[in-house]
């Protein structure tokens, strides 16, 4: 495992040669990032990572990983990469457009396509672990609502809204993280814990975490929260092809 600091090194240098020499299409069985443009949308860039010790002989787990509205899914890739590499999960991370946290632009079938492109090149699983921050917890949530056979489950860090889940939904597993300063214009802290009463009265597994001292940020705390979150998760989740070899 490489120190922290040599990783994030290695990350930014590392990054900008990959973006240029990897193009759409073609095998992906080297580790490191890709950007990549959706054959089924020409204007959606979304950001391919594989981490370290990748080898196409075996189903990997997938985290999607949501941009806030003012970031990017390139934003997203270099804060998350480092766990893909020690915890051994694909990213994937799109950037959207205008009003893609509420599903405005039909952003949920832009993420399926997505999947179904990289599952044609990597062997991942079919239940995907959702990961957004502000805008992208926004996103996440309502993806996982709308396509719940998808979703491994989701970790919510400090949305701005929240939609009530659906009567009669599939249950998703749910971690609700948010900074105890975050209660300012909207006041995150009260919707996180009013979004985590909803769920849990649906009927919905969920785990909430003020955590204190932060604000509108992605904390080290809510960081150690998801992944582990994650491998509790995906411990419970072992269908047979995810041990199993790939099928040439």
């Amino acid at each position: 495992m490489r120190p922290p600091c040599r990783r994030m090194a290695h990350a930014l240098v590392m990054l900008p040669l990959l973006l240029a020499a990897c193009a759409p299409g073609g095998e992906a069985e080297t580790y490191g990032a890709q950007r990549r443009v959706a054959r089924a949308y020409p204007d959606q860039v979304y950001y391919l990572y594989l981490p370290e010790g990748f080898e196409p002989t075996r189903r990997w787990p997938v985290w999607v990983n949501v941009h806030p509205t003012d970031g990017d899914g390139r934003t997203m890739l270099l804060t998350w990469e480092r766990y893909a590499d020690d915890h051994g999960f694909v990213i994937v991370s799109p950037t959207f457009g205008p009003g893609y946290n509420r599903l405005a632009g039909k952003e949920d079938e832009r993420l399926l396509a997505i999947l179904e492109e990289v599952g044609e090149e990597v062997p991942i699983e079919e239940r995907v672990f959702l990961v957004g921050f502000s805008g992208g917890a926004q996103f996440a949530h309502r993806f996982a609502f709308r396509h719940p056979e998808r979703v491994l489950g989701v970790s919510a860090m400090s949305a701005g809204q929240y939609d009530p889940p659906p009567v009669g939904g599939v249950p998703v597993p749910f971690l609700v993280t948010v900074g105890g300063e975050d209660c300012v214009d909207p006041d995150r802290v009260a919707l996180a814990q009013e979004f985590a009463r909803t769920l849990e009265e649906a009927g919905y597994p969920v785990a909430l975490e003020v955590i204190p001292g932060v604000a509108h940020a992605v904390s080290d705390r809510a960081i150690t929260l998801t992944v582990a979150f994650f491998e509790r998760l995906h411990s419970a989740y072992s269908p047979s092809e995810n041990t199993s070899a790939v099928n040439e």
